[in-house]
């Protein structure tokens, strides 16, 4: 064959030289063509080299690639950040889907990972499954780029599929925490209870220490500190220290003033407040006093929202769902969503019009408790329905007998 002859075929050759390169690409032939007996010499035995070669240029050199793709939960690409924080669960799963079979097993190197992270179920970095999860809880800030590679086989063997992935840990605590709603001061008879609160702003996890002039309160640790049976002694200026891992906030001062001659008495107190989502929520408290263990009284509790957008001056971002849920201590005793029902509907009613409130519309997602508590410190946790945020009222009325 001549020389001219040559190039002319291979320049015919080469015209569907990028086709080739494509179909062996989908294909699960493309081993055996890889493993068939050619002569070295033979012309088409070196379009098709070229075309594996290009092939294998492409990442498709194995039979798992074939029109593959990396479904994962967050959806997640080469080049956009996975996001994470420190000191919150994560979890990021993943499966290849479009091959020819599944997925045999995946590795990961665990020192690519950020700390805190694993492949879950995975034995020396190998996990034998069709679909993983890297999970835990991140415990340091930072950006970290790892490969996940998907095989045919278990045990990390077989044709290999390469995917390069990079999560990104933030901390949410780089600040010390901010306080938006400060304790307020009181005047209070003795014998009767007490209340402090504070609010915090998403600042991750935070601890809470109150003081009573300046002296730690063994055990007061939550946001919101109850006192009951108040007498002279407990008469002084409160605060609350906050921490979280970048530092500590400190209140406002709150005095406590316990009236030896008073004869008044707490009737009502309520506080406006942003409810925002999961924990960030509005907190009231209320103690129950009284000179035996089976003191009561009828408690009106509401969680005003939507009537907000009603007042002459509406507020605007009121909270459109609220949900009033009643603790004593860490254990929930009664919640409401929507007012209207409540079994003791008529009673509610009753009682707002007895203390002199304006009745909520009726079918309005604002809601409402009555109830009678024995002695003791409560708390009340105004929270979003759905997640949902906004301004929201907490009102906490003693509905006096005839």
């Amino acid at each position: 064959m001549s020389r001219v002859f040559e190039l002319q075929i291979i320049r015919a050759a080469n015209l569907p030289i990028a086709l080739l390169i494509l179909l062996l690409q989908r294909t699960p032939l493309l081993k055996v063509i890889v493993s068939a007996e050619m002569p070295a010499s033979s012309l088409v035995s070196q379009i098709l080299k070229s075309a594996i070669v290009g092939t294998a240029s492409l990442g498709a050199f194995h039979s798992v690639s074939a029109a593959t793709e990396l479904v994962t939960n967050p959806t997640s690409n080469e080049v956009t950040p996975i996001p994470a924080e420190v000191g919150v669960p994560f979890t990021f799963t993943f499966s290849v889907v479009g091959a020819q079979t599944l997925a045999g097993s995946y590795s990961v190197d665990p020192a690519e990972l950020p700390p805190g992270l694993t492949l879950i179920g995975a034995t020396g970095g190998v996990l034998n499954s069709a679909s993983g999860v890297i999970g835990g809880t991140p415990t340091q800030a930072g950006t970290y780029n790892f490969t996940l590679n998907a095989w045919q086989n278990a045990n990390g063997s077989g044709d290999q599929i390469v995917y390069q992935r990079i999560i990104e840990v933030m901390d949410v605590a780089s600040l010390p925490p901010e306080i938006t709603f400060q304790p307020v001061s009181l005047t209070v008879n003795p014998g009767s209870g007490a209340f402090f609160t504070v609010k915090v702003g998403g600042t991750g996890v935070v601890t809470y220490q109150w003081k009573v002039n300046g002296v730690d309160l063994p055990g007061e640790t939550e946001p919101t500190l109850n006192l009951f049976d108040v007498q002279l002694a407990d008469a002084g200026s409160y605060s609350v220290v906050v921490t979280n891992s970048a530092g500590s906030t400190t209140s406002n001062n709150a005095s406590l003033t316990v009236d030896a001659n008073g004869t008044g008495r707490l009737l009502a107190i309520s506080t406006r407040g942003k409810v925002g989502k999961g924990a960030d929520v509005l907190i009231g408290g209320v103690a129950i006093e009284g000179n035996s263990a089976n003191a009561a009284r009828t408690i009106l509790v509401r969680a005003v929202g939507p009537h907000l957008g009603t007042l002459t001056n509406p507020v605007p971002g009121f909270l459109v769902d609220p949900q009033v849920t009643l603790y004593s201590g860490s254990t929930p005793v009664v919640s409401n969503d929507n007012w209207g029902d409540a079994p003791d509907v008529s009673e509610v009613v009753a009682a707002t019009a007895k203390v002199g409130l304006e009745a909520f519309a009726n079918g309005s997602k604002d809601s409402a408790l009555l109830v009678t508590l024995k002695k003791g410190p409560y708390t009340v946790i105004v929270s979003g329905v759905g997640n949902t945020e906004g301004v929201a009222l907490v009102e906490i009325y003693e509905v006096l007998p005839e």
